[in-house]
């Protein structure tokens, strides 16, 4: 390998690096709106996280308080799509099975 593609490889590591604690901030601003109950606020955030930070390393954590955030709201058709995109996208994450007794809970 090049110096310079190890260069440019060490630097988009770095990036994203930067990129995923920028992206967690967000995260948990959104999480300590959720446990004040700003519903509104936390949406807010998590679709500015979602749109801002595609490679954000906790999608599906973003996906399923972004469901959550919407079903308090009574969106219960938008927090579906969420909790639904956790289980498709991210079966295999910590967030899944609760995506999944979630939509249980949503009426159709």
């Amino acid at each position: 390998m090049s110096p310079d593609r190890a260069l440019k490889a060490d630097a988009a590591a770095k990036r994203q690096e930067v990129l995923d604690r920028l992206a967690k901030h967000e995260h948990l601003v959104a999480r300590f709106y959720t446990k004040r109950g700003s519903w509104n606020a936390a949406v807010q955030r998590l679709n500015f996280l979602i749109d801002t930070y595609p490679n954000y390393g906790d999608r599906a954590g973003a996906f399923y308080d972004l469901g959550t955030a919407l079903a308090r709201l009574g969106r219960d058709g938008e927090a579906r799509l969420y909790f639904e995109r956790v289980v498709t996208e991210f079966p295999e994450s910590d967030y899944a099975d609760r995506a999944k007794q979630r939509l249980g809970e949503i009426k159709a």
